[in-house]
């Protein structure tokens, strides 16, 4: 599990408008599997909130080798 706080916007120059949807909160909880040694099977899923209007939550599978 990772939780995530950032905001790209946090300081913004003079004359610019901070966007809301930039203050952004992200958990993502994921497993891994090993079928042998060499490959990993990873899946995730993540709850996404910002300040503005909260994106969409998402799933994440991926594949990883090592050669």
């Amino acid at each position: 599990a990772r939780l995530e706080k950032y905001d790209t916007q946090h300081k913004v120059p003079a004359g610019v408008t901070k966007d809301p949807k930039n203050d952004r909160e992200d958990l993502t909880v994921g497993i891994n599997f090993y079928p042998v040694s060499n490959l990993v099977l990873k899946g995730d899923y993540q709850l996404l909130k910002s300040a503005g209007a909260d994106p969409a939550n998402q799933w994440n599978l991926g594949i990883g080798w090592m050669f």
